[in-house]
């Protein structure tokens, strides 16, 4: 039923995900940018659930891309 509604979504959305992550299996930001038509998803090399100085500017470069209409995989 989610991923159904997912696919539904009309705006760009941006996935992070940490090739790491053991809390959060990269699979499933995986599965989900499958899901949304409109995602772009970014994975960040090396990090993991916690987000450290190195990784929170790859984030917020990849924010700032989305909102001015940059970083949109249409």
């Amino acid at each position: 039923m989610r991923d159904k509604r997912l696919k539904e979504l009309k705006m760009p959305v941006l996935i992070i995900h940490g090739d790491k992550d053991v809390l959060v299996p990269l699979k499933n930001g995986q599965h989900l940018h499958s899901c949304i038509p409109h995602s772009k998803m970014v994975t960040v090399q090396g990090m993991s659930h916690y987000v450290g100085p190195k990784e929170r500017d790859v984030i917020e470069t990849e924010i700032v891309l989305m909102a001015k209409g940059i970083g949109h995989v249409a």
